[in-house]
């Protein structure tokens, strides 16, 4: 993932851990990003396993289906 640092951006995608944060309204960090990414095969694996598993730890079925069945006792 390339993508610019802002609104609520910064909270899922992790500048080097699990993508590439680029200022916001900037064509010159945006094409330097996309460069590194495409001379770099090791750099994609490594951001796109890491974002895979990021995505998987906070988004499967069962931890969002606990955490909704908390909110709810806590709400009831």
């Amino acid at each position: 993932v390339v993508a610019s640092s802002a609104g609520g951006v910064p909270e899922a995608v992790g500048d080097g851990e699990n993508g590439i944060l680029v200022p916001p309204g900037e064509a010159a960090p945006l094409a330097q990003a996309l460069g590194r990414l495409l001379a770099d095969a090791g750099l994609r694996l490594r951001l796109g396993a890491q974002a895979r598993r990021a995505y998987e730890a906070r988004f499967r079925f069962a931890r969002m289906a606990g955490e909704l069945f908390r909110i709810y006792q806590e709400l009831f």
